[in-house]
């Protein structure tokens, strides 16, 4: 693991911030049950795509604070594994690993998955509180 100084946790969030606002309207989180290759196209669809807020949040220096997310219907039934988070004109940002809130992934959904990890299901809904990328 990284450890960043302050000053410079704040200017990766704040690029961040930038890149998902680029495109003057609000960004999205894809949820996918799928390996991502970096700016490869998925091999499956996203289980889930929920709209981030524009502008998308605020930076501290703890990263960058994304409010709650809308409620959003998941489409397909799956495992969430990666995510891709893009900017409004749908191009991406950034892909991280997705996991419970016992694991080490970059975005942890608070839940217990138990053994098998977490399931969305489709027709489901899904709300996130909000999320924080360090």
């Amino acid at each position: 693991m990284i450890e960043y100084v302050p000053a410079l946790r704040i200017a990766r969030a704040m690029a961040i911030r930038a890149a998902l606002d680029a495109a003057g309207s609000a960004g999205a989180l894809a949820l996918y049950a799928v390996d991502l290759d970096e700016g490869e196209a998925p091999a499956e669809p996203a289980l889930i795509t929920l709209p981030l807020p524009y502008p998308c949040g605020t930076v501290d220096a703890d990263g960058l604070h994304i409010a709650a997310l809308t409620e959003t219907a998941v489409a397909h039934t799956g495992q969430p594994i990666t995510g891709r988070l893009f900017d409004g004109a749908g191009n991406p940002v950034a892909d991280l690993d997705v996991g419970d809130q016992s694991s080490d992934a970059s975005l942890r959904l608070l839940v217990d998955g138990g053994p098998d990890g977490v399931t969305l299901y489709a027709g489901g809904l899904l709300a996130l509180d909000g999320m924080r990328l360090a």
